[in-house]
């Protein structure tokens, strides 16, 4: 079992011997300097901007982002650390885009803000070999399936 995300406008990765079960949907949000008088993406179209390491499904989602809202984001710092790139935010360093789920602990001094009325990022799956893991009786992973056993639970929280 693997929980694996996957970005708007993304292809699914596809075999035939791996099943998805979708777990939930996590909004991006824009993290930005407390006090930032900016409210919409387009706002900080001339704002350096912190994002994933290049080749990364996150990376390619924002590029896509930041080009619909009609701007080429410059890309002033890389990490997968969702916590630095908050910490270069609250510094006013860079924006960045941040899940919702980031617990607000996590995100420090941000004021986060929409990325948009179309930006669910993330989508989340749990994937399987086979129809269903041994075990399981195949109806999902909260009723006994790839997670049956004790062995794991995700919960999803809004």
């Amino acid at each position: 079992m693997a929980i694996i995300e996957r970005y708007a406008g993304q292809a699914p990765v596809s075999s035939p011997d791996l099943q998805d079960t979708p777990v939930g949907q996590d909004r991006m949000l824009v993290a930005v300097p407390a006090g930032s008088p900016g409210t919409t993406l387009e706002d900080f179209a001339d704002t350096p901007w912190t994002m994933e390491p290049p080749g990364s499904p996150v990376h390619a989602w924002a590029l896509a982002t930041c080009r619909g809202a009609g701007f080429q984001p410059r890309i002033a710092h890389d990490t997968a650390d969702v916590v630095v790139q908050c910490a270069l935010a609250a510094a006013g360093h860079a924006a960045a885009f941040i899940p919702a789920l980031t617990p607000p602990a996590l995100r420090g001094q941000v004021a986060p803000r929409s990325a948009g009325p179309d930006a669910v990022g993330r989508d989340e799956a749990e994937q399987g070999r086979g129809p269903r893991h041994p075990g399981g009786d195949g109806r999902g992973p909260h009723r006994g399936g790839w997670a049956a056993g004790g062995r794991a639970r995700l919960t999803v929280a809004r």
